[in-house]
């Protein structure tokens, strides 16, 4: 039994010694700049001619890890109502009853726009009905005339 406690202590011994030296030589690291101008890192010093530089692990910051959307280019009105038709005549072209569905329900809801003088929407936050104000009135009718031109014109 003695003997087993023994070997179970030299084994532990051991692991832990090969952990330490691990974790004590991973702390510098070694990098320079060969002739032709590609860097080099290293946990292995560099031989005695070539100038190098240590970092330490410490000094090291960890990347930040994620995904950062890129900035969209902020268009301007021309290119973006000639992407707007663009995308129209696609439509046009690829499926007439699509682009007869559009100028249908585009003309339908300019008329509801022009008929009724109080109309009410669902308030996204809360899902109440809410009276159109005349600023959104307006807003909704330029739309909808936009996409009687686009889709209901030959």
């Amino acid at each position: 039994m003695p003997t087993l406690y023994r070997h179970c202590q030299c084994s532990l011994l051991l692991l832990v010694c090969c952990f330490s030296s691990t974790l004590i030589a991973a702390e510098v690291i070694y990098t320079w700049i060969d002739n032709d101008g590609l860097v080099h890192y290293s946990q292995q010093a560099p031989s005695d001619d070539i100038q190098f530089t240590k970092i330490y692990n410490d000094d090291i910051e960890p990347a930040k890890s994620g995904f950062i959307a890129p900035k969209q280019k902020q268009l301007s009105r021309q290119d973006q109502q000639a992407i707007t038709e663009a995308q129209a005549l696609l439509i046009k072209n690829k499926d007439a009853n699509q682009a007869r569905a559009l100028c249908e329900s585009a003309q339908h809801k300019q008329q509801l726009l022009t008929s009724y003088s109080r109309l009410t929407v669902a308030d996204p936050a809360t899902g109440e009905q809410v009276e159109l104000s005349d600023t959104q009135r307006k807003a909704d009718l330029a739309v909808q005339q936009e996409r009687i031109r686009l889709y209901c014109t030959k």
